[in-house]
């Protein structure tokens, strides 16, 4: 071999390898904007099941109100109020019967 053709060898592989180390950089890169995009898309998706939960927790807690159970309870099942009211105290530390 030539010194001539040597260069040109060795140009030829070091353009090869520089298109090789290109086409590498380009596929990770474009797996990273393809996973970077899918981060994206969970953390908006995360943002909207945290408004829902705030929602249904805020929903949870005005169902649950005394003011609400005793109206639904006259309302919708018929329920009268109790003419009286017994309470009975127990106590943690007795042992029961």
């Amino acid at each position: 071999m030539t010194p001539k053709q040597k260069r040109r060898l060795f140009f030829l592989g070091l353009y090869a390898l520089s298109i090789g180390v290109a086409v590498i950089g380009l596929s990770f890169n474009i797996k990273t904007v393809a996973l970077n995009k899918e981060i994206i898309k969970m953390k908006k998706s995360i943002r909207e099941l945290s408004k829902k939960k705030t929602q249904l927790e805020w929903a949870i807690l005005t169902e649950t109100r005394l003011e609400n159970i005793d109206k639904k309870a006259i309302e919708e099942l018929n329920m009268s109020p109790p003419k009286r009211i017994h309470y009975v105290q127990v106590n943690a530390h007795d042992p029961q019967p």
